[in-house]
């Protein structure tokens, strides 16, 4: 995996980025907006990226962490997501363009890099029961300014 050129597009995450998130009700309607801190990182040896989540969702904080590696099949990126409850999550991720994916198999995500890298636009789908995808939280994430 030495100097895998896919290293190179996940420097476009690393940073700290202020965080909007609006919540879908389930009959559609926009719900609560709250706000996160995300931070994006590599590990020491540069293998990992990691990414802490600080967010205030409802008048709770929660406070999360992901890690994300090469895939090991060659193709985009693997992550696992640890939540507060101590529960965790496995995706798959990967860049088409300015587009960011990330799909699990009950959660998915389909974003945008602006122009300038700056912002991180896009939505959040969790699966139903009766196996349909349906939108759960809109989210944008600002690169904080001093780190443009």
């Amino acid at each position: 995996m030495g100097n895998d050129k896919r290293f190179e597009s996940l420097a476009r995450l690393v940073g700290s980025w202020k965080t909007t998130i609006t919540m879908h009700r389930e009959d559609g309607a926009t719900g609560d907006v709250s706000h996160a801190t995300d931070v994006y990182s590599w590990s020491a040896n540069r293998k990992f990226l990691h990414h802490d989540v600080d967010a205030d969702m409802g008048g709770q904080r929660h406070q999360s962490f992901e890690v994300i590696a090469l895939n090991p099949s060659g193709e985009g990126f693997v992550s696992r997501s640890y939540d507060p409850d101590g529960s965790f999550s496995d995706y798959s991720c990967w860049f088409e363009g300015p587009a960011w994916n990330i799909e699990g198999a009950y959660l998915r995500f389909s974003g945008q890099f602006s122009e300038s890298g700056d912002v991180l636009s896009g939505q959040w789908e969790q699966l139903t029961e009766a196996g349909h995808w349906q939108p759960f939280m809109k989210v944008m994430l600002r690169r904080n300014a001093d780190e443009a």
